[in-house]
């Protein structure tokens, strides 16, 4: 498990976002839904206490599968 230094509630209150950090991140929690979809996997709570940071990284991660379902057909 790698550390992850808060959330994305968190990130917001600290960093004054513009579009382009705003298209950075949106595009790393797309990727990651791409992913799970991919998987059969629907997250089913996501929200900015779901969505953490790492700051040596510099990466937001998708977190707390507790309400994630998998699903047989996605069309």
């Amino acid at each position: 498990m790698e550390r992850c230094d808060m959330d994305l509630g968190q990130y917001r209150n600290k960093h004054r976002l513009n579009e382009g950090d705003s298209l950075y991140i949106l595009k790393q929690v797309v990727e990651g839904l791409r992913y799970l979809l991919g998987q059969g996997l629907i997250h089913r709570d996501l929200k900015p206490a779901n969505i953490l940071y790492s700051q040596q990284q510099r990466k937001f991660k998708i977190a707390d599968f507790g309400m994630a379902k998998y699903v047989d057909n996605l069309e």
